[in-house]
């Protein structure tokens, strides 16, 4: 993008931050901010998984109609493209949602509510049931408080059967839908940018998992056994080109008896087996067994034995005591003792002794010492002693020493660690920490980390880390300013200074992030961000910028685009890359778009200059179906994958016809 562009751009960025000034602080002080004053406004960003929902936000109980939805950089309408339920902070779209589709939701919700916890968020059609009987048709996933985790899965058949009163069979069959593919590659990609002479590479999945389990239950006895296995994945094209990744199998068995309120007996087998190109590359069988005996309402023991069995590597057996005495409220001793053998062989006996002592609400220590040996020759010894005072509910010191002895060689190791709170608005936590090995350099590390949130929605925290090991030190600060205090503006910023002895400079890391959203139809985003390269041993100072807006000026056209720029500034190198996206809906069920989105990679006097057109129809033949047309034209002018400079322009066409669940 050209200066003249760019400043097209840019130019409600100084209009936005002129009024900052004025904004913030009527936030603070006026009816607004005393209206949010019992919410914490949040951000979370992820993407679609070609179905309409429901999506769950890391947080339960969203206040009312305070949520904004963007979805690829457009603004959504409540109750037109999507559902909230705000109880259960679950989001349902309209229209399904493809793993190319950017969603950001931001929200309120009360003071202090805890994230949620890992949910499977799953969607069931019953298809048969009887009295003994049902079958299901499954779709779903997992995902994290931050929608960094997903399950094999999202399509499946779950069948449960009771055929006697005591025995119950489970079996669920899945298979995932996933499709990873190579940057820059055609297989399995639509928007693929593939130069002549490119191979294509990618994966196509065959990721299937099968899980059964039989459970019978006679009161004092239980067992129950399980089996699951999931299938393989190969990658690229053409026999020389695939590479499995092996499947696997599980068998689990256990059985539980309770002979008496004191006495209790268990026993498990468990058999893994992993397979490449359909032959078994790796067989392990575990073997366990053991008895829990109780000693009185304070005291209990429990021995254990287990053998394991791993193809191609030596059988391992081992035995476990365990013995537990509460010998007052305030006093607990707990007695460990283990032997490991190896094919009959080197045997490592394992004692531990521990003991924890609570005066009062206000002071625990702990003490605890252990040995082990190998053949009957002492080989490590450790002691350790941890207390822990907290003088005030807002302030809570723990400190610990111990002790590790070698046969040739002991280590001491000393930490201390405060938390303190003065009262809502400041928390300060510090720790300290320092190793004396007898042979080496000893290791000294001090952080601290202060957090301040004078008033909700503007918060501040800064940390300082050092560490020392011998001579050479290094050294790391930042700081960060988050401020939401209007529902519709939210500005970040954050800056880091590393310094190393004996390396090169690593530099400053400064990131500043703006987003502001005027009124329903209209959103801002701005981003500068500048740090050094992750390769310490090779500095380059990187900087990059980018500007997006997205807009709906009617219910049935949406226009978005933006600006991005990435500047290597030691190595002489820039990237430009400049999009915009037209939507338009009519007759409810008939969407058109276009595209447009030029790239410009400048590296001293070479360059590569690309734009590519895009154009697409879809038709939504019920809430959770559609087909879409999609095509692309490639313009592609610089170095090309067989050649150092082209004469002309390369183009490349692609088109694909898809369905939608």
């Amino acid at each position: 993008m050209r200066p003249r562009q760019l400043a097209a751009v840019v130019a409600p960025l100084c209009v936005l931050c002129c009024a900052l000034q004025s904004v913030v602080p009527a936030a603070e002080e006026g009816k607004e901010a005393s209206a949010y004053a019992d919410l914490t406004f949040d951000s979370y960003s992820f993407r679609g998984r070609s179905h309409r929902g429901p999506y769950l936000l890391p947080h339960e109980k969203i206040a009312p109609q305070s949520e904004m939805i963007i979805v690829n950089w457009v603004p959504y309408t409540r109750n037109k493209d999507y559902t909230l339920d705000y109880g259960l902070a679950a989001i349902h779209f309209v229209k399904p949602l493809g793993p190319d589709d950017e969603i950001t939701v931001r929200y309120a919700h009360a003071k202090g509510a805890p994230a949620r916890k890992p949910t499977p968020i799953t969607g069931d059609t019953e298809l048969y049931r009887s009295e003994t009987s049902q079958v299901k048709l499954l779709t779903g996933y997992q995902e994290d408080p931050k929608g960094k985790t997903e399950a094999l899965g999202n399509y499946g058949l779950d069948m449960n059967t009771r055929w006697i009163p005591k025995l119950q069979v489970s079996s669920t069959f899945l298979v995932s839908d996933r499709v990873e593919r190579a940057p820059g590659t055609g297989l399995f990609a639509a928007d693929s940018t593939r130069s002549a002479g490119q191979s294509a590479a990618g994966s196509a999945p065959d990721n299937t998992a099968m899980q059964t389990i039989a459970t019978l239950d006679g009161g004092r006895s239980r067992m129950v056994a399980e089996f699951t296995r999931a299938g393989e994945e190969y990658q690229g094209v053409g026999a020389d080109k695939k590479r499995f990744k092996p499947g696997t199998q599980n068998l689990n068995l256990s059985a539980t008896h309770t002979v008496s309120d004191n006495v209790a007996l268990r026993a498990a087998h468990t058999a893994v087996a992993q397979e490449k190109q359909g032959a078994k590359i790796a067989d392990t069988t575990t073997t366990s067994g053991g008895v829990n005996v109780k000693l009185g309402a304070k005291s209990d023991v429990d021995l254990s034995t287990t053998r394991v069995d791993a193809q191609g590597r030596p059988t391992t057996e081992q035995h476990q005591l365990t013995s537990k005495v509460q010998a007052t409220d305030e006093v607990a001793v707990r007695l460990a003792a283990t032997r490991t053998q190896v094919d009959g062989g080197k045997t490592t006996d394992a004692r531990e002794v521990s003991s924890q002592v609570r005066p009062n609400d206000r002071v625990a220590v702990d003490v605890s010492a252990g040995e082990t040996l190998v053949d009957g020759e002492k080989a490590t010894e450790t002691r350790q002693v941890k207390s822990q005072f907290k003088p005030t509910d807002n302030v809570n010191v723990v400190a610990t020493y111990g002790e590790t002895e070698h046969v040739q060689s002991q280590t001491d190791t000393r930490n201390v660690a405060v938390q303190a709170a003065a009262g809502e608005a400041l928390k300060v936590k510090g720790t300290f920490s320092q190793t004396d090995p007898a042979q080496g350099d000893a290791t000294k590390a001090h952080t601290a980390d202060v957090e301040y949130q004078p008033l909700q929605g503007l918060k501040m925290t800064g940390t300082v880390a050092e560490q020392t090991v011998g001579e050479a030190s290094r050294s790391a600060t930042g700081g960060a300013l988050v401020a939401s205090l209007r529902h519709d503006l939210q500005v970040r910023g954050a800056y880091t200074n590393r310094e190393s002895d004996g390396l090169p400079d690593l530099g400053d890391t400064r990131d500043f992030r703006l987003s502001f959203t005027p009124f329903d139809k209209l959103q801002l985003q701005a981003q500068l961000t500048q740090r050094p390269a992750k390769e310490l041993w090779k500095p380059e100072d990187v900087e990059q910028q980018s500007v997006r807006i997205g807009s709906q000026l009617s219910p049935s056209l949406n226009v978005s685009g933006g600006y991005s720029s990435k500047a290597w500034l030691t190595a002489d190198r820039t990237m430009e890359i400049t999009d915009v996206r037209l939507q338009v809906d009519f007759f409810r069920r008939h969407s058109v778009y276009a595209g447009l989105s030029l790239s410009d990679d400048a590296a001293g006097t070479s360059a590569l200059r690309e734009k590519l057109y895009s154009l697409g129809y879809a038709y939504r033949l019920g809430s959770a179906l559609s087909l879409s047309v999609d095509g692309t034209l490639t313009e592609r002018d610089g170095p090309s994958a067989d050649s150092q400079l082209n004469d002309r322009p390369e183009y490349n066409v692609e088109g694909k016809l898809s369905a939608h669940f």
